[in-house]
Formats: C-alpha cells, sequence, structure tokens
C-alpha cells in the first residue's frame, strides 16, 4: 500500500464519485481531501460524500483539468487519466497540476505501466487503443511525459495483486 498519513491536504484530480479519495480520508483521520471534476459529475459525488464518515473533511471543486486546477494541496492524486489522453492533452494535464505543485507536493499517478514482455496488459492497451483512442504506456514513455511537463519520477509503488502502480512524482 501507500502511506497517505504524511499528507494534509490531498487533490484528487477528475476524482468521479469520490470512492478513492473517500477510502483514502477513511484511513489517514487528520488529512483533508478535495475532489476535482466536472459540475456533472460532481453531482453524484455530492451524495456520496454526504453519506461517508469524511464529509466534515472533504470539500469539492468544480472544474475542468484542461484549463486549470484552482486547489491548493501537497499531494495531487490523478488515477486511470492518462491512458485515455494523447501525449499532448496528458502534458497539458500535467502541466496544470504542476503549476498548483509548492516544493515538498506529490503527484500520484496511477496507471497500469506496460510490461517489456508481452502480458495482459497488450491486450487492454489493444482495447484502450481501439475503444477510446488510449494506451498503456511503458515506464519510458510515462517518464518522457513527465519531463516534458518539469515532474520527476521518484518511485513505484506496486499495489498487488492488481497491475495498477502508483508513480510519485515529484517536482523537476
Amino acid at each position: 500500500g501507500y502511506d497517505y498519513t504524511r499528507f494534509n491536504h490531498i487533490v484528487d484530480v477528475a476524482g468521479g464519485r469520490g470512492k478513492l479519495l473517500i477510502d483514502i480520508l477513511k484511513s489517514s483521520p487528520t488529512t483533508r481531501g478535495t475532489i476535482f471534476d466536472l459540475p456533472s459529475v460532481l453531482e453524484v459525488t455530492k451524495r456520496n460524500i454526504e453519506m461517508s464518515s469524511v464529509k466534515d473533511r472533504c470539500t469539492l471543486v468544480t472544474g475542468d483539468f484542461h484549463d486549470n486546477i484552482p486547489v491548493q494541496g501537497d499531494c495531487y492524486i490523478i488515477k486511470f487519466i492518462l491512458h485515455a489522453w494523447n501525449d499532448d492533452d496528458c502534458v497539458n494535464i500535467l502541466k496544470n497540476i504542476r503549476k498548483q505543485m509548492k516544493p515538498g507536493c506529490k503527484l500520484l499517478a496511477m496507471e497500469m505501466i506496460r510490461p517489456e514482455e508481452s502480458s495482459l496488459v497488450d491486450l487492454i492497451d489493444i482495447y484502450f487503443m481501439s475503444t477510446m483512442n488510449g494506451t498503456v504506456r511503458s515506464k519510458d514513455e510515462y517518464e518522457n511525459l513527465y519531463q516534458k511537463s518539469s515532474l520527476q519520477l521518484t518511485r513505484i509503488v506496486n499495489v498487488d495483486p492488481c497491475p495498477v502502480r502508483i508513480m510519485e512524482l515529484d517536482l523537476a
């Protein structure tokens, strides 16, 4: 797992219905959180937050990550976002997050990483490419995106048994 308790304020960018951030806040009792997403998405999220035990530590902010992310935090999370966008869009999204990051802040990108050898991830990659112009990138391909965004990959955390990896990024 990953230790989220060291953060004061986590921003889940495109946090959807809020399940990930709710679970993180439940296990990190002093941490506050913000879910940033489109207004239409946050209507459902609001109900989920109100029914949770973390409602007094979680806020909602509307917006579009292609334009601006007007929320300050010491940790930003993007889960299953980068695979759905081409390289230029990914760099734009990452740069918008990067603008808000202060020294010591982390960005956690949660994605599958295409291994060097052939695997189930290759089939998932084919699915993403054929259905949504997305892709499962290799570690080197992710590092290239991060470099273009003035971010640096500092470590990769496995989330076993799931094929998802948490890529921890710092300011470059």
